[in-house]
Formats: structure tokens, C-alpha cells, sequence
């Protein structure tokens, strides 16, 4: 037997499951809000001269982000130079978890992504989001090693939220 029999022809009744629906999307938020992850890792080529359809053939990685200069976003606008990018998807919220998830398929290709990356730039950048607990921010000595390698800068973006 229910707790509650739902008349919607109740005008009480309808008010009390609008408050519930109402209550029970605040907590289904408040929970994906602490349980989504609060870093990412972001790889990036940046104003390269070599398209970034043409990277991904070039590395055969498929990427998150592939613009070229001036050609429109609806997240990111209009890009002042062509960018490549991929970015961990791990549920981690530890830099050497989300780096494992994206090591394999770039240090694969690391020869061809430094020969690329000197007609522009390499970054890595590790996003903190949100407002709960910054982090470990240990960077892996494999996550150092490559980015010495390809000559990648290594930025740190806290992003509030």
C-alpha cells in the first residue's frame, strides 16, 4: 500500500508532488554535483599550420575538439588560431588516473605530435571545477617526461562553479 495515494484532481495533492519532484531534483543534483568529476585533463595543439582534420588523421586519434581559426563554436566562440584538443573522461579526481586514461594513445603517437606541435603549440592543462575540495595535484613524472618531450606547456585552470 502506498504512503501516499497522488489525486491529481487534488489541488493539495498536486502542490505536495510538485514540492516532492521539486526536492527530489535539488538532491538528484546535489548528488551528480558531488559525484561528477571535479578535474579533467585537456591536451591541446594550438595554431598549428597543419588543419586539425589533418592532425587526427596524422595521430589517429579522434578528438574532442577540432576547429580551425575563425570557424564557429557554440562553446567556445570563434577560435583565434586552429586547435586540436582531446580531454580525460575519467570519474577520478586524482591527475595521475585522468593522465593514464589519456597516455596510452598519446605517447603512441608523441614522435608525430612533437614534429606537429612546432608549428604551433603543445598544452596540457589540468581543470579543477566546482567548489568542492581542490584535488591532489601530483603531476605524474610520465606526465612530465611527455610534456618535455613534445615541448608542451603544463597549465592549471580552477574553475569555480
Amino acid at each position: 500500500m502506498p504512503l501516499f495515494k497522488f489525486d491529481p484532481n487534488q489541488r493539495d495533492h498536486l502542490l505536495i508532488y510538485q514540492k516532492i519532484l521539486t526536492q527530489l531534483k535539488h538532491n538528484t543534483n546535489m548528488e551528480m554535483m558531488m559525484e561528477s568529476p571535479s578535474l579533467q585533463i585537456d591536451f591541446q595543439l594550438l595554431g598549428t599550420t597543419i588543419s586539425p582534420k589533418e592532425i587526427s588523421k596524422i595521430l589517429e586519434i579522434i578528438p574532442d575538439i577540432a576547429l580551425l581559426q575563425g570557424e564557429r563554436s557554440p562553446t567556445l566562440g570563434l577560435p583565434k588560431s586552429n586547435i586540436w584538443s582531446i580531454r580525460s573522461k575519467s570519474p577520478s579526481d586524482e591527475v595521475l588516473e585522468h593522465w593514464r586514461s589519456l597516455e596510452p594513445a598519446l605517447v603512441k603517437a608523441k614522435d608525430r605530435i612533437r614534429e606537429i606541435a612546432k608549428t604551433g603549440r603543445a598544452k596540457i592543462t589540468i581543470i579543477i571545477e566546482g567548489k568542492q575540495r581542490t584535488p591532489s595535484l601530483t603531476i605524474p613524472p610520465e606526465m612530465s617526461e611527455f610534456a618535455g618531450f613534445v615541448r608542451s606547456e603544463i597549465d592549471i585552470d580552477h574553475l569555480q562553479c
